[in-house]
């Protein structure tokens, strides 16, 4: 069975920088669900923009089932790969049951993701950090697809990327050594 470590939260807190470092500690691969998205969306012709990749994300649950993204991400990772970006519950369940899963939820405040997230031109239709938290509490209402909160609570561990990328790398190394306890022999 396939060893994964999937990653989930909000928009700029954190997911990339936690991948980035539990792939070059464990020399796994990672996989996004915007990537699977984005070669999708190039073959409709479609263009790659943070609310066009919503929509398509929402089309895509509707044509092919809410866990099509987590498994088109499994079915490209070797024996280990690391996950990100799953925001839908189905995505978590469909990879709890087909794989050796460890979910870990990464946050940190709305104030210094929306910095974040302007600093990379990647807030989306926000100019403000008020438009930032109306926009993620409409993404992630109930009759949308995407459902980020309810994925991080459905999480092994709990990151606080409130500090330094020191800080961040501490908390991936405990995980990492409680994954490597839990399926030594």
């Amino acid at each position: 069975m396939k060893r994964i470590i999937g990653i989930v939260g909000p928009i700029a807190a954190g997911k990339d920088t936690l991948a980035e470092y539990f792939a070059m500690r464990l020399n796994w691969p990672t996989f996004a669900t915007s990537g699977v998205l984005k070669e999708i969306a190039r073959d409709r012709k479609i263009g790659t923009s943070r609310d066009n990749l919503i929509v398509l994300g929402r089309k895509i649950a509707r044509e092919k089932g809410s866990a099509y993204l987590a498994k088109a991400m499994l079915e490209k990772a070797g024996k280990a790969a690391i996950l990100t970006g799953m925001r839908q519950v189905e995505q978590i369940k469909y990879l709890q049951e087909n794989c050796k899963l460890t979910l870990v939820s990464i946050d940190t405040d709305s104030e210094r993701r929306f910095k974040r997230a302007y600093a990379r031109h990647r807030a989306g239709e926000a100019g403000t950090l008020k438009e930032f938290i109306k926009n993620e509490e409409v993404e992630n209402s109930d009759y949308q697809a995407q459902q980020v909160y309810k994925c991080m609570a459905m999480a092994d561990y709990h990151v606080d990327n409130s500090g330094t990328k020191e800080n961040l790398h501490k908390e991936a190394d405990k995980i990492i050594a409680r994954i490597i306890i839990k399926q030594s022999p």
